[in-house]
């Protein structure tokens, strides 16, 4: 049971630049993290002032139902100001609220990152399929930069763009905000080209060129996880053009 240590509470809120082996363990070819408790914090906004404990959580994170918050509140894993609260307990301005889960974290392969270059304040690593570059959604740990922290002692980087989770390629990062803002303003003003490889199933809609003009407006096709691509919700217009670099042609058998 938490019992409203402040200190603990800033333990669970550890940066991913402080992940260590100890961290994880391997499954066969999976590479899986031990589950741990976790704080998700917020500072209170206006329109909950004056509202209880329980009404905030019930209406404003409905991704849970009133009793689990009720139990939350009775068993100490919802707190306010990092102390323990009561349902009824009213909220006030600048009042920060705490919700401690036990996460346990989807799995990613167990691959080596290797690292492509490094020198002049720069780094690039090859970041695998499948796992993301920083903590978000179901991933804390198990992200490139966590990774890259436990297993290769590289710490304290900065991005400076990003892929998304399932695509693998080459992920450039900064050792200082210096040179991660020149890198950002050379991406922004497009001195820096991105090149990516996919499969195309279907050659019918090449061009005479060599080209493929895709307009198929992209969308939400999930959203745990989420993911985007042609279709979907809240679509948006959107224009690729790929070059065709080769055929591979595979024989279908009836």
């Amino acid at each position: 049971e938490y019992m409203g240590d402040s200190r603990m509470l800033q333990d669970m809120k550890a940066d991913v630049n402080q992940a260590e082996p100890s961290l994880y363990w391997t499954d066969g070819p999976l590479r899986r993290v031990f589950p741990y408790s976790y704080a998700y914090e917020t500072h209170l906004k206006k329109r909950w002032e004056g509202f209880s404990v329980l009404s905030v959580f019930s209406s404003e994170f409905p991704h849970f139902s009133d009793s689990y918050y009720r139990q939350g509140i009775e068993e100490g894993r919802i707190l306010v100001n990092g102390k323990r609260t009561k349902c009824d307990s009213v909220v006030r301005a600048g009042d920060k609220l705490s919700h401690i889960v036990h996460r346990h974290e989807m799995p990613v392969l167990c691959r080596e990152i290797e690292i492509i270059y490094e020198k002049d304040g720069l780094i690039a690593v090859d970041k695998p399929s499948g796992l993301p570059i920083h903590p978000c959604g179901q991933y804390r740990y198990n992200c490139l930069l966590a990774h890259l922290a436990a297993f290769s002692n590289i710490r304290n980087l900065f991005t400076t763009h990003r892929l998304d989770t399932g695509t693998s390629g080459v992920v450039v990062f900064a050792r200082s905000a210096a040179v991660a803002r020149h890198m950002n303003t050379l991406f922004e003003s497009h001195q820096i080209r991105k090149q990516y490889l996919a499969h195309v199933r279907d050659p019918s809609h090449v061009l005479a060129d060599g080209f493929i003009d895709c307009k198929a407006p992209i969308g939400i096709l999930s959203h745990k996880p989420k993911r985007h691509g042609c279709g979907g919700e809240l679509q948006k217009d959107s224009r690729t053009i790929f070059k065709v670099c080769t055929y591979v042609f595979v024989g279908i058998t009836f």
